[in-house]
């Protein structure tokens, strides 16, 4: 008789994969890779790891930033809507505590209140020691979160590839 994994034993093989992995960088994907049939809570679980230092995430805290989780928790990732997917993904990658985070299209699919909620996360995240590349086509949000390097008092050229109407 074959008898198939438990969801327990499902969650500590992708643990052991996630642990073979870097443990100091995290990337968030565009295309929302969630666990579809695992639960929101398991999704969380799966990621969970101690943190280097300073702040540490958990699912209290995931649930804090994305209070529309919350109820969800029990609900299968793959039955989420989009913007739903793609919380819990940033969600998820905060979960390993990273100290580079790679985040894809971060504000996409989401409502312009949570896409503000994500940019002060970012900063946050900066402000503590993260170091975050940020990939996305939103150039206003790309740039509110972004660190621009200071330029010389007088100086009026902008750094190479960025026009004043993206800096506006």
């Amino acid at each position: 008789m074959i008898r198939r994994p438990t969801n327990r034993q499902k969650i500590n093989a992708a643990r052991q994969r996630a642990a073979n992995g870097r443990e100091d960088s995290n990337h968030v994907p565009e295309d929302r890779q969630v666990f579809p049939e695992h639960s929101v809570w398991e999704n969380l679980e799966i990621a969970e790891r101690q943190g280097l230092g300073g702040s540490e995430w958990n699912r209290a805290r995931a649930f804090e930033l994305f209070p529309l989780l919350q109820p969800l928790r029990g609900r299968m990732a793959g039955r989420l809507s989009g913007g739903e997917q793609q919380m819990l993904t940033i969600a998820r990658s905060l979960m390993g505590n990273p100290a580079v985070l790679l985040p894809d299209e971060p504000s996409e699919g989401l409502a312009p209140l949570i896409v503000q909620e994500i940019g002060a996360l970012i900063r946050r995240r900066r402000e503590l020691g993260t170091t975050i590349i940020l990939a996305g086509r939103n150039s206003r949000f790309c740039l509110a979160v972004a660190t621009l390097p200071r330029r010389p008092r007088g100086a009026g050229a902008l750094p190479p590839g960025l026009t004043r109407a993206a800096s506006t």
